[in-house]
C-alpha cells in the first residue's frame, strides 16, 4: 500500500512530494518517486557545519556508497564479493566524471568528463601486488626516455613487464 508523503518547509511551500511504495519485490523495500517531472525526486542538502554523512546507502553486507558534506562519494566494496556495481554518466560538466584517490587524498588516477582513462602512478607495483591474471599500467615520466610500463602476472604466477617506448 503506498504511503504519500509531503515535505513543506518553514515558509509552508511543498519542497517534495513523495509516494513511497514498499516493492513486493524482494531486491528494493522502498521506491521513492517524483509526482512533478520538472524537478529532481530527492535532494539531500547539508545543515551548516554538518559533520555527518549526507547519503549513506549500505549494502546487507556493509558494503556502500557514502555522500558527505563537501559532496565527496566514497564506495565501499560489499565484503562478500569485493564489488561495487558501478555506473558513470557525465552531464555537461567541464571536470572529471571520477577522481581515485588513497585515503590520506593522493590523487591515483582520473576519468575525465571526455572518458579519457588518466594514470598518476609512476613506479611499478609490487609483484606481491598482482594476482595471477593480473596487469598493470604506469606511466615511466623520465624526460626524453618516457614510455607507458606494463606489469603482468600470467595464469601460473610468473611476472612479466613490458614497456611502449613513446616519441
Amino acid at each position: 500500500m503506498a504511503q504519500v508523503y509531503k515535505f513543506v518547509d518553514g515558509n509552508g511551500e511543498t519542497r517534495l512530494l513523495a509516494e513511497i511504495t514498499p516493492d513486493p519485490a524482494p531486491l528494493a523495500p522502498v521506491s521513492i518517486m517524483g509526482s512533478d517531472p520538472a524537478t529532481v525526486p530527492l535532494t539531500v542538502t547539508a545543515a551548516p557545519a554538518q559533520s555527518n554523512d549526507l547519503l549513506d546507502v549500505i549494502t546487507p553486507n556493509g558494503g556502500g556508497l557514502f555522500v558527505d558534506p563537501n559532496g565527496q562519494t566514497t564506495l565501499v566494496p560489499d565484503p562478500t564479493t569485493g564489488g561495487i556495481p558501478l555506473v558513470l554518466q557525465a552531464i555537461a560538466t567541464t571536470g572529471d566524471i571520477v577522481n581515485w584517490t588513497t585515503s590520506l587524498g593522493a590523487l591515483l588516477g582520473r576519468i575525465t568528463n571526455g572518458g579519457y582513462v588518466i594514470l598518476q602512478l609512476h613506479a611499478a607495483p609490487a609483484d606481491v601486488v598482482l594476482q595471477a591474471g593480473d596487469c598493470s599500467l604506469w606511466f615511466d615520466q623520465t624526460n626524453g626516455a618516457s614510455k607507458l610500463m606494463v606489469k603482468g602476472k600470467s595464469a601460473n604466477g610468473t611476472v612479466v613487464t613490458g614497456s611502449v617506448t613513446l616519441a
